[in-house]
C-alpha cells in the first residue's frame, strides 16, 4: 500500500520532481527556466502552489498564479488555477480534492477574493462537483482558416473537385472580408511603442466591468521573458499613434493563436488591416488556422465574425471559485461584465 501523500507549499527545489510529474501526465517537457519564469518571476505577485509528495516523489500539484483584476474600479489580486495534476497511481483517496481545498485554505487565510480558470469539458464536472467551481461562461473559439485545403482534407465527401472549390470559396471570402484599405504603417516589432502599450494596458471595460490588468511589467513578463514559447508582436498606426496592436503565439503544429488584440475606437480599418497582415505572416509560416477567444455578443466577437472568423463550439469554460459573500458574487458571476481574450488563458 502506498503512503499517504503529504501536502506542502511548493519550494524551488521541487521543480525537477514537478517537471517529471508534468511529463508523465501531459507527455511533454517543460524546461527549468520555464518553471522559474512561471512561479518565481510573475510581476503580479507570489503564487500559492501546493505539492503532494510521497517520500522524494511529487505525485500531485495544484498551482495558483496571481493576476491583478480591475473589479468595478477596485484593484484585486485573483489567482488563476494552472498545472493541476495528480499521478494516476496516487489518485485514489481524493488527492485532487485535498490539494484544491488545502490551496484554497491558504488563499482564504491571506484574504484573497477568488480564483479563476479555463477548464475543458472533461475537467469541468470534477472541479464543479468537488471544489465548488462555478462555470459562468462558455468561451467560443473563433477560427480564421488560412489554408482551407489542409483544414478540409478528410472532412468533405470524396467528390472530384469539391475540395478545390471549397478551398477557392474560402480564400475568396477571406480576401473580401480582410480587404479594407489602410494607409497607416503595419509592422512586426521587437518591443511595443509607448502608444501601443497605452492601448493594450488601457481599461478593458466601463466602471461596472471586470477585466484582467495588462500593465507594462506584465506584458514584458508574459511575452518577452517567457521561455520555450514563441510570440510575435505587431502594431498598426500612424506616426506617434497606434490604432491596433496584437501578440501572436506561434506554437508547434499548424494552429497560430491571436493571444492579445486591441484596437482604438474608430480604428476598425487599422484592425482589419492588421489581421490581414498577421494572417499572411502565419500562412507563410505554414499555419493552417489563426484562433482567438471572444465571448459571444462582445465587441471582439462581432469584429471577428465580420472579418471571416468562424465561431466554433466552446472547448473551454470560464470558471470562478469565490470566497466572498453573495453581494460580491452577484457581479463576479455575471459573465456579461467580463472581458476575456486568448491572452487570459493558462500562462503556458
Amino acid at each position: 500500500m502506498s503512503k499517504t501523500p503529504a501536502l506542502q507549499p511548493l519550494e524551488k527545489t521541487d521543480y525537477p520532481g514537478l517537471g517529471r510529474l508534468f511529463t508523465k501526465i501531459f507527455g511533454t517537457e517543460r524546461s527549468m527556466d520555464a518553471w522559474i519564469w512561471k512561479y518565481d518571476k510573475n510581476p503580479h505577485g507570489s503564487p500559492v502552489a501546493t505539492i503532494a509528495a510521497v517520500g522524494e516523489d511529487i505525485v500531485g500539484f495544484y498551482g495558483l498564479l496571481p493576476r491583478r483584476v480591475n473589479f468595478r474600479g477596485e484593484m484585486l489580486t485573483a489567482f488563476q488555477e494552472v498545472d493541476l495534476m495528480v499521478d494516476p497511481d496516487h489518485a485514489a483517496g481524493g488527492l485532487f480534492k485535498h490539494l484544491g481545498r488545502y490551496s484554497y485554505d491558504r488563499l482564504v487565510e491571506s484574504g484573497h477574493a477568488f480564483t479563476f480558470g479555463f477548464p475543458n469539458q472533461t475537467s469541468l464536472p470534477l472541479g464543479r462537483r468537488i471544489l465548488g467551481w462555478r462555470a459562468i461562461e462558455k468561451i467560443p473559439l473563433w477560427t480564421l482558416i488560412l489554408k482551407p485545403a489542409s483544414v478540409l482534407d478528410g472532412r468533405l465527401p470524396s467528390i472530384p473537385g469539391l475540395r478545390y472549390v471549397a478551398d477557392r470559396v474560402i480564400r475568396f471570402r477571406n480576401r473580401h472580408k480582410l480587404g479594407a484599405r489602410y494607409d497607416g504603417l503595419i509592422r512586426e516589432v521587437d518591443r511595443f511603442s509607448g502608444s501601443a502599450i497605452d492601448l493594450l494596458t488601457g481599461p478593458v471595460s466601463s466602471g461596472e466591468g471586470i477585466g484582467f490588468i495588462r500593465d507594462p511589467d506584465y506584458l514584458a513578463w508574459r511575452y518577452h521573458e517567457c521561455p520555450d514559447h514563441n510570440y510575435v508582436l505587431f502594431e498598426a498606426g500612424h506616426a506617434g499613434h497606434c490604432g491596433a496592436a496584437a501578440v501572436v503565439g506561434l506554437p508547434a503544429g499548424d494552429r497560430a493563436a491571436l493571444v492579445e488584440f486591441r484596437y482604438a475606437a474608430g480604428a476598425d480599418d487599422a484592425a482589419v488591416a492588421l489581421i490581414r497582415i498577421i494572417s499572411e505572416v502565419c500562412e507563410r509560416k505554414s499555419y493552417a488556422t489563426l484562433r482567438a477567444w471572444a465571448l459571444d455578443g462582445s465587441p471582439d466577437a462581432r469584429f471577428f465574425e465580420s472579418i471571416g472568423f468562424f465561431n466554433r463550439d466552446a472547448l473551454n469554460f470560464h470558471v470562478i471559485r469565490s470566497f466572498r459573500p453573495p453581494e460580491f458574487n452577484r457581479y463576479l458571476w455575471d459573465g456579461g461584465r467580463w472581458y476575456l481574450s486568448s491572452g487570459d488563458s493558462d500562462c503556458v
